[in-house]
């Protein structure tokens, strides 16, 4: 510094711009070029927060929910000028008006407005933001060397031309050559078509090619040159003015395909930089006018920082917005938020704000075939960060591969009926097997599948974990454990016990006091089920009541059966009682509106979940009143003293799992019941059960 008259320089406002550098928050970069034009030497600074690029990065890269990337530079912020970037987040709405927040996105600092200013921004969004070369479209006011630097840059994406600024360009050159206000409405209704509520005329922008809409100037000559000669005597000059300097901005930038391509809609609507302008006007209102570099930066970051809480406010229902529909399974009540803590909010928000966003919307058109095949994780902790060492990276990527799509699935995760500590779950793959059974204890999970005996992890768990929000601590617990995975286990349990062994004597007197295999009894011929006949060879001639069948231990509503031959006989028991009376006549259809259906008795799978409905065939079920056989969480079966209603998906295959005897044309169709069923309920009948109307 130097000193002058006693006095010291006052500091530099580029010192406070290079701590804010320094700083990393948002200053990004901050350098000194030459201007091609004036050959002086500029300073310029690209400031950016780590949010504004994640989330620019996610909305680049999504085919479903992207958005027009708004580019604009604004002025009176200070002595220099500001170029924006905005959009508008698709994965929220505004809690009053409902529609998308616009959200500030990284900005530049620049002294001039040249090419290379505007080149400097968008070679620092493709230098900083992943995925940005990706951009489907982006906007702007036309501005010259604003549209070239970004051609550059973004050969592939679309660039779309603002309809307001085009508009004021036409009906300024209208006025020069002397046209009335009402003549002037008429050539601009010819270009841009006149709005009436939800629809609108048809007019050169809605030309489906650049041959139609040569086509189409060239038939609406003959209109402009009859309105333009109504105001003056000369020859007409706009049509052959409009076709020499807005002929080709028309074909490349606002017809119809270009703006469906920019995911404006169908039929598209126009774009307009009201975004951007929205963008300016909130930076500068934080920001107040004639600030010093630094100053700028600070209300910049401040602002951008504002909105990242908003957003994330938005994840458990507090802030000024919220979710948007196609992401609100991802929203957490309040009063749960609050119970939550610090380590599950953290990995709730992290796994809101660091997916695609195409996977975390649930809509009808994404599938979870080409999420799988993207080899992404839809977990808060990728595989390559888990620090599991006692299992080879690639059953880690298949297992995370797995987790990734049970999330992905509609129900893929449910709670077992009858458990009101919410510390079992049922979870589905998405194959035809039958779902595993996940216990949950905290962050400590165990799953019965094969896969979790052998590595004490599998995809079922991993998958809860998250559901649960607390995979972190799950997998701390893993990397905790000294006892290293028994892949034993995998087939331990299904090796013959017998094996090596030499068989029992057939001959002498020990073989005299074994029992008989089977007791053998004539059928009564009042009992009329064959199902009784099945099981005769297994139960003695003492089954004959429900008192008579079950254990000792048996309460007055049910019976605890707490070993694994007891559960044997308690089933086999029941099955046969079951089968006492004629199975045929009490399998009946049952609607499921209006019930609490949930689990098929037969196959042990989910036949809806109240109060949601399946359509037709499946809005119906199967009901026989039985002896029920149920497994509590604490391990032990029970066995109902008195016959209930057991419901079975609507398909002969789950009663033949437990009555073997079924037989489908003898289902009973209630009389109220018929009259409500549809073609498609008796088609089904007729393939399935060989039913007739």
């Amino acid at each position: 510094m130097s000193k002058r008259e006693g006095h010291i320089a006052e500091r530099h406002e580029f010192y406070d711009v290079l701590e804010l550098l320094n700083k990393g928050t948002l200053v990004r970069d901050f350098d000194f070029a030459k201007s091609s034009i004036s050959k002086r030497t500029q300073p310029r600074s690209f400031q950016a927060t780590n949010f504004q690029l994640s989330e620019l990065s996610r909305v680049c890269m999504s085919q479903k929910y992207s958005s027009v990337l708004g580019i604009d530079a604004t002025f009176n912020c200070g002595p220099f000028f500001v170029t924006l970037t905005s959009y508008q987040h698709k994965m929220f709405v505004s809690r009053t008006s409902g529609k998308h927040p616009v959200m500030v996105g990284p900005s530049i600092i620049h002294m001039t407005k040249e090419f290379e200013d505007y080149h400097y921004l968008a070679s620092q969004l493709k230098k900083t933001c992943k995925g940005f070369v990706s951009l489907p479209a982006y906007g702007t006011d036309g501005e010259i060397n604003l549209v070239n630097a970004f051609i550059c840059e973004l050969p592939e994406s679309v660039h779309l031309r603002c309809k307001i600024h085009l508009a004021d360009n036409i009906e300024s050159k209208l006025s020069k050559l002397s046209l009335g206000k009402k003549e002037r409405q008429i050539i601009l209704s010819s270009i841009f078509g006149r709005r009436s509520g939800d629809t609108r005329d048809k007019c050169l922008a809605d030309a489906v090619s650049a041959d139609e809409f040569d086509q189409m100037l060239e038939e609406v000559k003959s209109l402009w040159c009859k309105v333009e000669s109504t105001q003056h005597s000369g020859e007409p000059k706009f049509h052959s003015w409009f076709k020499q300097h807005l002929g080709q901005v028309m074909k490349e930038n606002v017809i119809a395909p270009i703006r469906q391509i920019a995911g404006l809609g169908s039929p598209p609507e126009f774009y307009t930089q009201n975004v951007a302008e929205c963008c300016n006007s909130m930076i500068k209102g934080d920001a107040g006018t004639k600030m010093e570099w630094s100053d700028f930066c600070v209300s910049d970051q401040e602002t951008a920082e504002q909105q990242e809480r908003e957003v994330k406010k938005a994840v458990h229902q507090m802030g000024e917005y919220r979710l948007a529909p196609e992401f609100k399974h991802l929203e957490v009540r309040a009063v749960k938020w609050l119970k939550m803590t610090n380590a599950q909010r953290e990995a709730h928000i992290h796994r809101c704000f660091s997916n695609p966003l195409d996977r975390l919307g649930q809509s009808d058109d994404v599938e979870v075939e080409s999420i799988s095949e993207e080899g992404e994780s839809k977990l808060s902790v990728r595989y390559e960060d888990c620090g599991i060492t006692t299992v080879s990276r690639s059953n880690l990527k298949q297992m995370w591969s797995s987790a990734t799509k049970i999330l992905t699935l509609d129900r893929g995760i449910m709670q077992v009926p009858w458990d009101d500590t919410s510390s079992q779950k049922l979870v589905f793959d998405g194959s035809d097997k039958e779902p595993c059974h996940v216990q949950v204890s905290g962050a400590a999970l165990k799953c019965a599948c094969p896969k979790y005996k052998s590595a004490m992890m599998c995809s079922h768990s991993l998958a809860v974990a998250e559901h649960e929000l607390c995979l972190p601590q799950f997998l701390a617990l893993i990397r905790k454990r000294k006892k290293l995975p028994d892949p034993y286990l995998l087939v331990g349990e299904n090796l013959p016990r017998s094996a090596g062994k030499k068989g029992a004597p057939r001959k002498g007197k020990a073989n005299e006091t074994q029992q008989p295999l089977m007791t053998i009894r004539n059928r009564s011929s009042t009992t009329t089920s064959s199902t009784r006949g099945t099981f005769a060879s297994t139960v003695s001639d003492s089954v004959t009541s429900p008192s008579a069948t079950l254990p000792s231990t048996i309460s007055d509503n049910t019976a605890s059966v707490s070993n694994a031959e007891d559960s044997i006989a308690a089933a086999t028991a029941l099955v046969a009682l079951s089968g006492s009376q004629p199975s045929n006549d009490n399998f009946s259809i049952r609607e499921l509106a209006g019930t609490q259906v949930r689990v098929c008795y037969g196959c042990g799978g989910i036949i809806r979940i109240p109060p949601a409905v399946p359509p037709p065939p499946h809005d119906l079920c199967i009901v026989n009143r039985e002896y029920r056989v149920y497994r509590k969480p604490d391990g032990t079966v029970h066995i109902t003293n008195d016959r209930q209603n057991c419901h079975y998906h609507l398909n002969p295959r789950c009663v033949k799992m437990k009555h073997g005897d079924f037989i489908p044309s003898m289902l009973n169709v209630p009389h109220m019941l018929k009259p409500t069923l549809t073609a498609v309920h008796w088609e089904w009948l007729t393939n399935e059960f060989e039913m007739f109307l």
